[in-house]
C-alpha cells in the first residue's frame, strides 16, 4: 500500500514539524499492521514445525535437523 506522499513530506517523518506528526499518524497504523503480520508468520511456522519435527527426528535422526540451520548461513 502506498500513501502517495512526495519525497519532501516523507523526509519530514521523524522530525518535530507539523507535517512530520501528521504523516506519522497516517503511517503508524500501516506499519503496525505489517509488523503484526510479520510476527505472526515468524512465530506460527516454528510452532507448527515443532509439533511434527520431534516425531520425525525420532525415526530419522537428529543430525539433519541440526545441520539444516547451518546451510542457511
Amino acid at each position: 500500500m502506498q500513501l502517495n506522499y512526495n519525497e519532501i513530506i516523507c523526509n519530514s517523518v521523524g522530525k518535530d514539524t507539523p507535517e512530520g506528526h501528521l504523516v506519522e499518524k497516517l503511517v503508524q497504523p500501516v506499519a503496525a499492521e505489517y509488523l503484526m503480520w510479520k510476527m505472526v508468520l515468524q512465530s506460527v511456522l516454528p510452532a507448527f514445525l515443532s509439533l511434527f519435527l520431534g516425531a520425525w527426528t525420532d525415526s530419522n535422526g537428529r543430525k539433519p535437523v541440526i545441520v539444516c540451520p547451518l546451510i542457511g548461513k
